[in-house]
């Protein structure tokens, strides 16, 4: 136990896996109707509660890809969450920027649609979460 470490957390976005083994996220991409190729927009989208603040919140996926690469969580695009109601907080931030890039977009011929992952703590990350969090 070190209790710089946990001082020097305060708000940080680990505190989100403390409590939680899996974390809903959806990413939104923009497709081409003619061929659906596509481009993320937004990545990783995922609930922050107000406890947790971020000094650079632009780079969340930047922080979660940095968690990922130590081996502490594993960000799975192939599957989702069985539980629908997770989603749904996210799914209706989408909805709101979707309008929003409706109303933005240049090329007609794109729409913007979202893709459903998880984030789920690895073993090795829920010892490092557990050692610090105690």
């Amino acid at each position: 136990y070190n209790p710089k470490i946990k001082e020097r957390l305060g708000n940080n976005l680990i505190k989100l896996f403390f409590d939680k083994d899996t974390i809903p996220f959806i990413s939104y991409k923009s497709v081409n109707q003619d061929d659906d190729s596509y481009h993320f927009v937004d990545e990783l989208v995922i609930s922050i509660p107000p406890s947790v603040s971020l000094i650079y919140p632009n780079n969340k996926n930047a922080y979660l890809h940095n968690l990922e690469s130590l081996g502490l969580i594993k960000i799975i695009t192939s599957r989702h969450l069985n539980n629908v109601e997770l989603y749904q907080p996210l799914i209706n931030e989408f909805e709101t920027s979707k309008s929003q890039y409706d109303l933005n977009n240049q090329d007609k011929n794109r729409i913007l649609e979202f893709e459903k992952g998880g984030i789920q703590v690895t073993e090795l990350g829920r010892m490092f979460f557990q050692s610090i969090r105690s």
